[in-house]
């Protein structure tokens, strides 16, 4: 059985070599062939496409199609995102690889068929998905209304040409971040959080270039 291991931290300050040997040595007890690994040090919000890594453990997949497993410690190590964790799973599955779920004992492909236990998982992960929109939805009326029935219709935001750093925009608004990650449109954001469009848009830059 021949694997790659994923791992993945939000900080540099967390252990993932703890992490990575604990995996490891999982493998190898298991006799499977460790053919690569990858880590990515980033947000678990942030999108599987903006991995560099990640999107190297894909590549490495599709150019030399021998690898049977991706082992991952546990799903957050993943995505902390329930929507990229569908996506990573489907990704995969149409590759023909299982994603081995060590904390779970768990793999998404069984002797090259979709394990039934797995499309449990995925339809409790959809529903909680489901439930995360239902949320986001009811929270962006709530803004709606907010703007509405205060401020007296006065603009909202920072005063005209003061100046923050790079770092302290960002740090101001993680909220913003964490709901361009997850897909939503800048006016969504905007109901959302009460944020300016213009704020919206500058964070946005600045995330993606």
């Amino acid at each position: 059985m021949k694997v790659i291991i994923y791992n993945r931290v939000s900080t540099s300050h967390q252990n993932i070599e703890g992490q990575l040997y604990s995996v490891k040595d999982y493998c190898v007890k298991n006799n499977w062939e460790i053919l690569g690994e990858y880590h990515d040090v980033i947000s678990g919000t942030t999108k599987t496409d903006d991995r560099e890594n990640y999107k190297k453990l894909i590549e490495r997949i599709k150019t030399y199609r021998d690898v049977d497993k991706v082992c991952i410690q546990e799903l957050s190590r993943l995505s902390r995102n329930t929507l990229g964790v569908l996506e990573s799973i489907k990704e995969l599955d149409e590759l023909g690889v299982s994603l081995h779920i060590k904390n779970m004992g768990l793999d998404t492909i069984v002797n090259g068929k979709k394990n039934p236990m797995t499309d449990m998982m995925i339809t409790i992960l959809s529903q909680v998905y489901q439930m995360e929109l239902q949320s986001i939805k009811e929270r962006i009326t709530y803004g709606i209304d907010r703007k509405r029935n205060s401020n007296d219709g006065q603009p909202w935001g920072r005063p005209k040409n003061s100046k923050e750093s790079r770092e302290k925009i960002l740090s101001k608004h993680r909220d913003v971040i964490s709901y361009l990650n997850r897909g939503l449109t800048i006016r969504e954001i905007n109901n959302l959080t009460s944020k300016s469009t213009t704020t919206i848009n500058k964070v946005r830059k600045l995330v993606y270039g």
